[in-house]
């Protein structure tokens, strides 16, 4: 059985070698932990983690206040994740155990 790589960024496929240029640069991170994959060019939404509809303004006050920008609910009260650093510190702080955690990520205690 023969299988073929596909390498996409930004919905382009490019070469193996640019994928892994592109992959291990971090200067446009700025240092700072990269975004959350992106499916279909939308945020991370998080049901598990979502509040009742009336509390949503709520706790996006609440997020602002600890300085995490990148993470609110929608009308919905469904979060939304920008990018990993906010996933972390709005686990960290609601005490929320992360499962898919990975290196770095705050997956609770």
């Amino acid at each position: 059985m023969k299988y073929t790589l596909k390498c996409i960024i930004d919905g382009q496929e490019v070469s193996e070698a640019e994928f892994n240029r592109r992959r291990r640069s971090n200067k446009t991170l700025g240092g700072k932990t990269g975004p959350v994959s992106k499916a279909y060019n939308r945020p991370l939404k998080s049901v598990g983690a979502s509040v009742p509809k009336h509390q949503a303004k709520e706790f996006n006050q609440l997020y602002a206040a600890h300085g995490i920008s990148g993470a609110t609910h929608d009308a919905n009260g469904n979060l939304r994740f920008e990018s990993r650093e906010a996933r972390r510190k709005v686990c960290k702080l609601r005490g929320i155990r992360d499962n898919d955690a990975g290196y770095g990520d705050y997956a609770g205690k």
